[in-house]
C-alpha cells in the first residue's frame, strides 16, 4: 500500500500522500535492524517480513477512489476502502459509540490472520460483532440508492469474505465456520506443504494420551502431564536438567505455571509474551548457568522474540506449535547426534576448572603455611609502600650501633663531655627507633588481618559462595550403574539425580590433591634415602 501511494503518476493524483508515508513509515533517522538483517540468516524470513518497518498495530485509514484522484485519510463515511487493524477499528468504534461506518461493507479481506492469532483475537471478534449492523444515524443518506438487503438486515449473508492465513488454527476455523454465512456458500483452499526439516541426529519421541472428546483435550493433556509425564521426567538424569518446555497456548501456560509453582519440586523459570525485558534476561541467564533446571516459554514469546536460548539440551512440546516452522527452529539448538546418555552430557569446563583451582590454591596455601606467605607478602608490601620508613629504621639501627661502639671507646672520666654527648645521641635515636618500630608493628598487625581475610575470601569464602550459587547445577553426569544406590549421595544437596554436585566435586578434588601430595613426598623421601651419603672425615 505504501508502495502504491508513493508512486508518482501524472494521470492520477494522490492526496495526503506525504502524511500516509510519514505515518506508515519509521521515524526519520531510525534504523530498521530487521530490514538490514534481511537475507543474512540472522532471523527467519517470516519474522523479518512480519516485523520489519513500522509495526504499530493501531492504524486505520479511509481511502476514496475517484476517476483521476485517490484521496487518502478520507472520513470513513466518505471512503470506498478502509484499511485498518482490528485494534484500530475497535478503538474507532468505541470512540464513535457506534459502528455505522461498517454497516455497508460488501467485501471483507482478512490478511495475515495467523499473525492476528498471536495478538488479541478478541479485537477481531469485536469487529465481526459490529459488521453490517443497521446504522443508528441516517447521516443524510439517500435511501433510494441503498440496496434493499442492507435495510432488511441481510448484508452479512451477502458479504464476500476473504481470509488469508499461512496456517490454520482452531480460532481461524471457528471464524470460518460460524461467521462466514454467505448464501452462495464458502470455499476453503488448502495448500499442502512438505514437512519441516529436522536437524540430523535429533531423537524425537512422541507421547500419546487418551482423550475421547475433543472438548476435553486441554483437561486430559494437563492431567496426563501432571500425573504421569512430569513425575517420570524428574526421575530422568538427562531430562531433569537443561530442559526447555514449549507451551503453544497462553491459557495452558498459566495453568502449568501455577501447578509447577505449587507442586513441582524443581527449579523452573517462566517466560511469556507478558514478561518484561529484565524478567526475560534474568530467566535466560539463570537457565544458561544451570541455576534453573527447566525453562517454560510460550509460542507467542517465540513468535515476537525469536531468541536462540543457550543451555538447552532437551526440548519438550506440551502441544504441537501452530506455526510449523517453530518446531524445526527450536530443534536447531545444540543437541547431540546420538541418544543422550548421562555420560555423554558435556558441560562447560569453566565451573569444573574453577572449583579445582580453588581447591588447589587452598591446599597450596596449607602446604606452604600462612605465616611464611604473610612474611613474604609483608616484605613486598614494605618495599612498595613503606620503603622510606624501612630505610629510616635501617639507618637508625646502623647509627645506634656505630654510636655505641664509639661510646665504648670513650672514657667517661677523661672525655666526659664527649661521652655525655654520645649518650644523649644514643638515647634520642633509641626513642626514635622505638617510635618507628611501634608504627611498623601496628602496620604489620593491620596488614596481617587484611592478609588473612583476603586468604579466607580467596579460598574458603570463594568455595562457599561457589557451592551455594551453583548448588543446583550438575558439574557433570556419571554413567549409569557406576556407584549403584550411592549415586544419589554425589548429587547432594540439590543437584539433579545422577549428577555430581559442586560440593561432591570439591571433596573429590581435595582428596585427589592430598593423595598426590603424599605420593610426591614419599617419592622424595625414598629418593633421599636411596642417594649415597658422603662419609664423615675424622681428623
Amino acid at each position: 500500500m505504501a508502495h502504491f501511494a508513493g508512486q508518482s503518476n501524472s494521470k492520477t493524483e494522490v492526496a495526503n500522500r506525504e502524511r500516509f508515508i510519514s505515518e506508515f513509515s519509521l521515524p526519520e533517522g531510525t534504523a530498521d535492524k530487521l530490514a538490514e538483517a534481511e537475507g543474512m540468516g540472522i532471523y527467519p524470513p517470516d519474522h523479518v517480513h512480519t516485523f520489519k518497518g513500522n509495526i504499530d498495530d493501531n492504524f486505520r485509514a479511509g481511502i476514496r477512489v475517484m476517476k483521476k484522484a485517490l484521496k487518502l485519510f478520507e472520513t470513513f463515511y466518505g471512503s470506498d476502502l478502509i484499511v485498518a487493524s482490528p485494534l484500530g477499528l475497535r478503538l474507532a468504534i468505541e470512540r464513535e459509540g457506534n459502528s455505522d461506518f461498517l454497516s455497508s461493507i460488501e467485501i471483507l479481506v482478512i490478511d495475515q490472520a495467523d499473525v492476528m492469532t498471536m495478538q488479541n483475537w478478541t479485537h477481531l471478534q469485536f469487529v465481526f460483532e459490529h459488521l453490517n449492523k443497521l446504522p443508528k444515524d441516517p447521516r443524510d443518506t439517500d435511501f433510494s440508492r441503498v440496496k434493499s438487503w442492507f435495510l432488511d438486515g441481510h448484508a452479512p449473508h451477502l458479504r464476500q469474505n476473504i481470509l488469508i492465513s499461512s496456517y490454520e488454527t482452531p480460532q481461524i476455523r471457528a471464524l470460518f465456520n460460524d461467521t462466514f454465512r454467505n448464501i452462495a456458500g464458502k470455499v476453503r483452499f488448502e495448500r499442502r506443504w512438505p514437512g519441516v526439516e529436522i536437524p540430523e541426529g535429533i531423537k524425537q519421541s512422541f507421547v500419546k494420551f487418551e482423550c475421547s472428546n475433543g472438548r476435553d483435550e486441554a483437561d486430559a493433556r494437563f492431567e496426563y502431564f501432571t500425573k504421569e509425564f512430569f513425575p517420570s521426567l524428574k526421575k530422568s538424569a538427562v531430562l531433569s536438567a537443561n530442559t526447555l518446555l514449549f507451551i503453544p497456548s497462553y491459557f495452558d501456560f498459566i495453568r502449568v505455571r501455577n501447578w509447577m509453582k505449587q507442586n513441582a519440586s524443581v527449579s523452573v523459570a517462566f517466560i511469556s509474551e507478558e514478561s518484561s525485558k529484565s524478567e526475560i534476561d534474568r530467566a535466560r541467564a539463570q537457565f544458561m548457568k544451570g541455576q534453573k533446571a527447566f525453562l517454560v516459554i510460550t509460542e507467542r514469546f517465540h513468535f515476537f522474540r525469536r531468541y536462540r536460548i543457550k543451555g538447552v539440551l532437551n526440548v519438550i512440546f506440551y502441544g504441537p506449535p501452530d506455526h510449523a516452522n517453530f518446531y524445526s527452529e527450536l530443534l536447531t539448538y545444540p543437541f547431540f547426534k546420538k541418544d543422550v546418555e548421562p555420560s555423554e552430557v558435556t558441560f562447560p569446563m569453566d565451573l569444573i576448572l574453577t572449583i579445582f583451582l580453588l581447591v588447589l590454591l587452598t591446599q597450596a596455601i596449607s602446604w606452604i603455611g600462612q605465616s611464611v606467605l604473610l612474611d613474604l607478602a609483608y616484605a613486598l608490601y614494605q618495599r612498595l609502600f613503606n620503603g622510606a620508613k624501612v630505610a629510616q629504621q635501617r639507618s637508625l639501627k646502623t647509627s645506634i650501633l656505630n654510636t655505641k661502639k664509639e661510646l665504648l671507646e670513650t672514657s667517661a672520666q677523661d672525655q666526659f663531655a664527649k661521652w655525655a654527648k654520645l649518650r644523649r645521641k644514643i638515647d634520642k635515636e633509641l626513642a626514635e627507633l622505638e617510635k618507628l618500630n611501634s608504627e611498623l608493628g601496628s602496620a604489620k598487625t593491620a596488614f596481617s588481618i587484611k592478609f588473612h581475610t583476603a586468604i579466607w575470601i580467596l579460598t574458603t569464602g570463594a568455595q562457599m559462595v561457589l557451592g551455594w550459587w551453583y548448588r543446583k547445577t550438575p558439574v557433570f553426569y556419571l554413567p549409569k550403574g557406576w556407584f549403584g544406590p550411592f549415586t544419589w549421595w554425589l548429587s547432594l544437596p540439590f543437584a539433579p539425580a545422577g549428577s555430581v554436585s559442586c560440593g561432591a566435586w570439591q571433596m573429590a578434588c581435595k582428596r585427589v590433591i592430598t593423595m598426590m601430595e603424599r605420593v610426591v613426598r614419599d617419592l622424595y623421601d625414598s629418593a633421599e634415602e636411596a642417594s649415597p651419603q658422603e662419609p664423615i672425615k675424622q681428623e
